[in-house]
């Protein structure tokens, strides 16, 4: 992942954090990218702070990409 996505990715949660009024919600929260999820686009392990996404998302469109990571993060 590169440095300007892995910025992007978490300029992204933070502004989810303020919208939905929940302080410290991205704090610790990590997001990767895995070839091994090739039916879902995302899964979720809230008690590891760890969203994964599917690895082809990396250079999908930042709108779509933004939709994913919101599902997954909320």
């Amino acid at each position: 992942m590169t440095l300007a996505l892995r910025r992007r990715l978490r300029r992204v949660l933070a502004h989810l954090e303020d919208l939905w009024g929940v302080p410290g919600l991205a704090a610790g929260t990590e997001v990767e990218f895995s070839p091994r999820l090739s039916v879902s686009l995302g899964r979720t392990s809230p008690e590891r702070r760890l969203i994964r996404l599917r690895a082809d998302l990396e250079i999908a469109p930042g709108r779509l990409l933004d939709e994913i990571l919101a599902h997954e993060f909320a």
